[in-house]
C-alpha cells in the first residue's frame, strides 16, 4: 500500500530517544489533509487518525479550543520526545500518542493485530508461538539466564495428554518424569479462591486421581490452557501444590520457593487480576490499535547508513507507554520474590504481554526488545539493558556501577523499597515471602544474612528510616501484632521503608572509621528450621559512640509530622539535628512539652560535599523497659537520626555498648 508524500519522507531519527536524536516532521497541512488522505489509501495516515481517536489527553479531539477552524488550516507536525513516544500536534499542542520501533531482521512477521485473527483461539496459539520464540532466544543465546538445574518440586499438576485433558495431583518422588520442564503461576489469592483450588489434608488423595478442571478459579483454567498450547505437561500452583493446613509441609515447600521458581521453565504471572476471577490473558479491550509500518531513511550519515531503508512498526495506545507498575499482582508482598527468581517470566498484563529475562524484555507490540514497557520495574539479577527501543548504527552503552559490591548493596536497598511497598496478608510473612531471594544472594555471594540485613555492608543496611508520608498515599507505619523481626531490622515495621544513602548519589562506599560501630555480636533465633524464615527474636551487640538526645513535640504547620523531629542536646538545649521515628509518636506517648529522651549511637557519615561538609546518622535507642516491648535490660531502636555535624562525635560522647533487640 503506498504511502503519502509525508509518511514516506518520515525521518528515522523521529522514533529515537537520544537527546542529540530527536527530531520533528512537518505532516499533512490540516486534519482535514490527513483524514483525506487517509481516505485515498495510506496507512500511516489512516494510523495516526486512529492515535488521535483514542488520546484521552487535555486536547483530546479539539486541540485548539479557542480555533473553531483548526480542522481546516492548522498544519499536523509529529514529534520525538524523550519518553520514547512520539506525538502527533496541531501548532504545538499534543492530540495524539504513538510509540514506533525499528524491526530486525527475523522479526518482521511477528504481528499481534487483532484484525489478523478471525478467532480468539488464533490470537491465543499465535501469542503462544512468540512466547516459545523467545523461550528459543533466551535458552540459545543468553548465557545468564537460568537454564534448569533438573530440580523438581514436591508436587507437579499433569495437564494430561490431547486425548485425556483431565487434571491430577503428582508426587515428584513416586514418578520417573521424562521431561522435567514445568510451569510456576504468580498470582494474586484475593479473596475469592474457591475451596477446590485448595489442597488441603482432607483432599490430597482425591487430588492425586483427579482435579475437576471446570471448578478452578478463571486464572487457573487459564493457566492450564497456556500450558498445554505451549506443549508442557507439567505445571506448579501453589495452593494446589502445597497442603494449606499442614504447617510442616507449608515450611518445607516456603523454603523451597527458591528452587521452585528459579527452576522453572517459564513463570506464567497473571499480572493484571486480583484474584482468581481476573484470568490470565491481555483484555482485547486494552490491546494497542494498529499497526502499521513506515520504511524510514536516516538523515545523518553518522547515524545510519544512509543508502539503505530501515522498517519501523508504529502502534497506539493511550496511555502510551503504560507500566507494569500498578498491576495488582505487583502489589503483593510474595509475588516479588517469585518473579525476582524466576529466570523466564510471562508476564500477562491487561495491555500486553511482557516478556523478561536476564537478556531481553519485550511485549507483544516489539517481541524484540521494549525494556521501556517496564517503565523502569526491573529486575535485581537482571543485566542492564538499555530503555530505548534499538535504533540501527546507534549503540547506546549501559550505565552500570563498577564496584560490584556497591552495585549488590544498593540493588537490594531498592528492592526492599520496593517489597515495603507491597502489601502482606499475614505480618508474620514479612522475612519468610523474601527469604528465596536473600537464600539465592547468599549462596551466590557466601554474604551472611541477619534478619533482613547483610553483614558485609551491615552498617549501611542499619540507616533504613521508615516513609511516613501518608499525604502520598503511603500506609501509616505501625509495629505489627505480633514481633516479626528485632526493632534494629527494616522487617520490624510494617510499612514502606527507604535508605537516605541508598542510592548511587548518596552511597558512601568507604565511610570514616571513626563514625563506624563495631558489631560486636549478632545472634538470630529462627522460629522454625529456616533461618531466613520466621524469627523467635534477633539480638545485636554493638560498640560505639554514643550521646543522649531529646526531642519535642512540635506545632504541626502542614509541612511537617510528629514523626520528623529537631534533637537537642539536654546539656546545652541546641539544636544536634534531627530524629525520624519508626513509628510516628502519638499524644499519649509523647504529650506537648514531655521531652522524648533517646540515646544515640553513631553509624556512619555520608559523603563530603564540594565544600568539605557531611553529616552523620546515628541510631536513635531506648531501654526497654517492658517484656511486651523486647528483652528487659537490652534497648530498642526507634528511630534514626540525621544531620548531626561530625564534630559533635568529638566532645559530647563516650564509648558504649549495648544489646540491641
Amino acid at each position: 500500500m503506498s504511502l503519502c508524500s509525508y509518511c514516506s519522507t518520515i525521518p528515522m531519527n523521529l522514533f529515537s530517544s537520544g537527546r542529540k536524536e530527536q527530531c520533528h516532521h512537518d505532516h499533512q497541512p490540516s486534519y482535514n489533509a490527513l483524514e483525506a488522505s487517509a481516505l485515498s489509501g495510506c496507512s500511516i495516515c489512516k494510523f495516526l487518525l486512529q492515535a488521535i481517536s483514542a488520546y484521552t489527553g487535555p486536547y483530546a479531539h479539539k486541540p485548539l479550543n479557542q480555533k473553531p477552524s483548526w480542522k481546516e488550516d492548522v498544519p499536523v507536525t509529529l514529534y520525538s520526545t524523550k519518553f520514547n513516544r512520539q506525538t502527533v500536534s496541531f501548532a504545538g499542542r499534543e492530540a495524539g500518542t504513538f510509540r514506533g520501533g525499528w524491526i530486525p531482521d527475523g522479526w518482521l512477521e511477528y504481528c499481534t493485530s487483532q484484525s489478523m485473527y478471525s478467532h480468539s483461539e488464533d490470537l491465543l496459539q499465535y501469542e503462544a508461538c512468540l512466547i516459545r520464540r523467545w523461550t528459543d532466544v533466551c535458552f540459545n543465546t543468553h548465557t545468564n539466564c537460568g537454564h534448569g538445574s533438573g530440580f523438581l518440586p514436591t508436587r507437579l499438576i499433569d495437564v494430561g495428554a490431547a486425548d485425556n485433558m483431565r487434571l491430577s495431583l503428582i508426587s515428584t518422588a513416586e514418578l520417573h518424569i521424562d521431561d522435567p520442564r514445568y510451569l510456576a503461576l504468580s498470582h494474586c489469592w484475593g479473596l475469592a479462591m474457591p475451596d477446590t483450588a485448595r489442597t488441603v489434608t482432607a483432599t490430597l488423595e482425591k487430588h492425586k486421581t483427579s482435579i475437576q478442571e471446570d471448578e478452578l478459579s478463571h486464572t487457573f483454567r487459564d493457566f492450564v490452557g497456556i500450558a498445554r498450547r505451549l506443549g508442557i505437561q507439567h505445571v506448579w500452583i501453589d495452593s494446589l501444590c502445597i497442603i494449606q493446613d499442614d504447617a510442616a509441609d507449608w515450611e518445607k515447600e516456603a523454603s523451597q520457593m527458591a528452587s521452585v521458581y528459579s527452576n522453572a521453565y517459564l513463570t506464567i504471572a497473571a499480572s493484571s487480576s486480583a484474584d482468581g476471577n481476573g484470568g490470565c490473558a491481555v483484555w482485547d479491550s486494552e490491546r494497542s490499535r494498529g499497526p502499521a509500518d513506515v520504511d524510514c531513511v536516516p538523515v545523518e550519515a553518522d547515524f545510519a547508513p544512509t543508502t539503505t531503508n530501515y522498517k519501523f512498526r508504529v502502534w497506539t495506545r493511550d496511555p502510551s507507554p503504560t507500566s507494569i507498575r500498578d498491576d495488582p499482582l505487583q502489589t503483593r508482598g510474595w509475588t516479588l520474590q517469585e518473579r525476582e527468581l524466576s529466570p523466564r517470566v510471562v508476564n500477562y498484563c491487561k495491555d500486553t504481554i511482557r516478556w523478561e529475562c536476564r537478556g531481553l524484555r519485550a511485549s507483544l507490540e516489539f517481541p524484540w526488545d521494549d525494556s521501556l514497557s517496564f517503565n523502569g520495574e526491573h529486575r535485581l539479577f537482571d543485566e542492564e539493558q538499555s530503555v530505548f527501543l534499538p535504533m540501527p548504527g546507534v549503540n547506546r552503552p549501559t550505565e552500570s556501577p563498577t564496584d560490584p559490591s556497591t552495585k549488590i548493596a544498593l540493588a537490594w536497598m531498592n528492592l526492599i523499597v520496593k517489597y515495603t511497598s507491597r502489601r502482606l496478608t499475614k505480618d508474620s510473612d514479612i522475612l519468610p515471602a523474601i527469604s528465596g531471594v536473600a537464600r539465592t544472594i547468599a549462596e551466590a555471594t557466601s554474604d551472611e544474612y541477619f534478619a533482613g540485613l547483610w553483614k558485609s555492608y551491615f552498617q549501611h543496611c542499619l540507616l533504613w528510616q521508615s516513609n511516613w508520608n501518608t499525604d502520598h498515599g503511603l500506609q501509616t507505619h505501625i509495629k505489627p501484632l505480633h514481633n516479626t523481626a528485632p526493632s534494629w531490622s527494616w522487617a520490624s515495621i510494617r510499612g514502606k521503608v527507604s535508605w537516605p544513602l541508598g542510592d548511587w548519589y548518596s552511597y558512601n562506599p568507604d565511610p570514616d572509621p571513626e563514625f563506624i560501630p563495631k558489631v560486636l555480636d549478632i545472634h538470630i533465633d529462627p522460629l522454625g528450621s529456616d533461618p531466613y524464615g520466621m524469627l523467635k527474636q534477633g539480638i545485636l551487640h554493638l560498640g560505639g559512640k554514643v550521646t543522649m538526645a531529646f526531642s519535642l513535640p512540635e506545632a504541626d504547620d502542614g509541612a511537617g509530622s510528629p514523626q520528623h523531629r529537631k534533637l537537642q542536646s539536654p546539656i546545652t538545649q541546641q539544636e544536634i539535628g534531627w530524629i525520624h521515628y519508626d513509628i510516628p509518636l502519638c499524644s499519649d506517648c509523647a504529650p506537648a512539652g514531655k521531652p522524648n529522651i533517646v540515646f544515640l549511637m553513631c553509624c556512619l557519615n555520608d559523603k563530603k560535599r564540594d565544600n568539605g561538609d557531611m553529616w552523620t546518622y546515628a541510631l536513635a535507642l531506648q531501654p526497654v523497659l517492658d517484656a511486651t516491648e523486647g528483652t528487659p535490660g537490652t534497648m530498642r531502636r526507634v528511630g534514626l537520626a540525621s544531620r548531626i555535624k561530625p564534630d559533635f562525635w568529638k566532645y559530647n560522647t563516650m564509648l558504649m555498648h549495648f544489646k540491641i533487640c
